[in-house]
């Protein structure tokens, strides 16, 4: 198998995107909590550092790179920001997608967002369906999908006719879209009695509205007939599996199986569900797959995680908590006003500053995990000594005071807003003097500044990791002599996570473009 992705024309692009990623790996596996317990300003390189340090680059132009001059920006700042742009698939929109319009009879509950990534999937569904001799697919959904399905779910499928299957959390919207515009047939699968109940009064009030069978006038309904919707409640794991394997043989021998192909797709499936429905692919007679993936920080490297081709892991690929966290970032979002990240940016000061604090002031050890904090009250973020304040006394059940033993504490701060003392409700640990000021004179008061620009330098390199994670998944299908490509299904300043992985096991020059492989 080695020989045939080395002899693929796209191979050259695939090294150069393995030897960036090698270059700056380090970039992106460094954490912004760490920013100031760790001194990461110092490790990016000093070009860098310098031309943001003397106001050479702002905020601004670190986010547009692009349109920066060499005057103003280090060579290899430039450099690093066009390799960025060169492996980021998701720019390759424009080229790949188009917007299709969902029946205002189907669109019930929808939000803008969600009608945009309906229609579109819909329609690339329903073009491979037909490309392929597909009437039926599986549908997988997101969300709880991760805990439902486990890593022995495409063991699951050994029976041969499987019609299509969809497995939703989302209220049923791309099933009806299917059934209903695109006319395929849909079984649906809930991992709760909740949301079966749920998409099915959506379904049968979309019933209503268009009339039952033979339907109202709408020029965006199916044509030929409308397909089926059944729903069922599972949640699949190893005790359920001779379940789920009779519910589909029913299923099968029902009325509304009438055909043999079958295809899977999957909407924005978390985490390691996507890698499921590709070996679900893989190792049964699925026609073709559609699958968006979504929550790279949820996927389990190792445990049929990243990697999931042989190729990446002869190379030894391997991301990490800290990049899988990473790729879900979306600097698209910002990219036309720098203001729509200054509050995440600041959060993130806040929130290194107080690890760095809690370490300096012995109320955590340097090897302690960063306590879960939470969302704090908007109110909170108006100054660090206050933010200070209101996320220690919310951790007071969670800190790890010197020993590792749980302590409870609380906080108070003085009228100048400079000093913050901990008590602590044990006796025997002495109270806590913290000069707020210190802190916030780090790099000589322009710590802000200077995290808010290694945010940018790592959310530059984001969708790289994105490709990377996308172009294992295309190798591990080619390996297994399928067709795959990846699309970019939706504007990525709208809808992140916009990356389709498209595939089939058939001749077809229908895939659509894709740079890596």
């Amino acid at each position: 198998m080695r020989n045939s992705i080395q002899n693929d024309p796209q191979f050259e692009s695939l090294h150069k995107l393995l030897s960036f990623w090698k270059e700056f790996k380090w970039l992106a596996n460094l954490h912004v909590t760490d920013f100031f317990a760790e001194n990461l300003w110092e490790k990016i390189p000093s070009s860098w550092r310098e031309a943001v340090e003397t106001n050479n680059l702002n905020l601004s132009q670190l986010l547009n790179l692009s349109k920066v001059t060499e005057s103003e920006c280090p060579k290899d700042l430039l450099e690093f920001a066009r390799k960025c742009s060169e492996f980021n698939i998701k720019k390759n929109y424009g080229d790949t997608s188009e917007s299709y319009e969902i029946s205002h009879l189907l669109n019930t509950g929808m939000i803008p967002k969600k009608k945009m990534e309906v229609g579109v999937m819909a329609k690339m569904v329903s073009d491979c369906a037909i490309n392929t001799g597909c009437k039926t697919v599986i549908d997988i959904g997101s969300g709880q999908a991760r805990e439902i399905f486990k890593d022995t779910f495409y063991d699951y499928f050994d029976h041969k006719d499987i019609t299509f299957i969809c497995v939703n959390f989302s209220q049923g919207y791309l099933s009806r879209v299917l059934a209903y515009q695109y006319g395929l047939d849909v079984f649906a699968f809930d991992g709760t009695s909740s949301q079966t109940e749920g998409s099915k009064k959506l379904n049968e009030s979309t019933l209503k509205k268009i009339g039952g069978k033979k339907g109202k006038v709408d020029t965006l309904l199916s044509k030929n007939g409308f397909g089926s919707i059944n729903y069922t409640t599972l949640f699949i794991d190893e005790n359920s599996k001779e379940t789920f394997k009779t519910t589909i043989n029913n299923y099968r021998k029902s009325d509304n199986c009438d055909t043999k192909k079958w295809l899977i797709c999957g909407l924005h499936a978390c985490g390691n569900l996507t890698d499921t429905m590709i070996r679900t692919f893989i190792n049964t007679d699925a026609s073709a797959l559609v699958v968006v993936g979504c929550c790279y920080n949820l996927i389990n490297e190792g445990v049929k995680g990243f990697p999931i081709s042989e190729y990446f892991k002869r190379e030894e690929m391997f991301l990490g908590k800290n990049t899988l966290k990473l790729a879900c970032q979306s600097p698209e979002k910002w990219e036309k006003d720098i203001k729509l990240g200054s509050n995440s940016f600041r959060n993130n000061y806040f929130r290194a500053l107080l690890h760095y604090l809690m370490i300096d002031s012995n109320l955590i050890l340097p090897t302690d995990e960063f306590p879960k904090l939470g969302k704090l009250e908007k109110g909170d973020y108006s100054s660090f000594a206050i933010y200070a304040k209101a996320a220690i006394n919310k951790l007071k059940q969670l800190l790890k005071i010197n020993t590792c033993t749980s302590k409870s504490l609380c906080s108070d701060i003085s009228s100048e807003m400079e000093v913050l003392e901990i008590t602590f409700t044990d006796d025997s640990i002495p109270k806590t003097i913290v000069n707020i000021k210190k802190y916030e004179d780090l790099y000589g008061g322009n710590g802000e500044k200077y995290i808010s620009a290694f945010c940018l330098l790592q959310f530059a390199i984001a969708p790289v990791i994105e490709t990377l994670v996308a172009t294992d998944r295309i190798l591990c299908l080619k390996e297994s002599g399928a067709n795959a490509k990846i699309i970019p299904l939706f504007d990525s300043s709208l809808s992140p996570r916009s990356l389709a992985i498209v595939s089939n096991k058939f001749e077809t020059k229908t895939l659509g473009n894709e740079k890596f492989l």
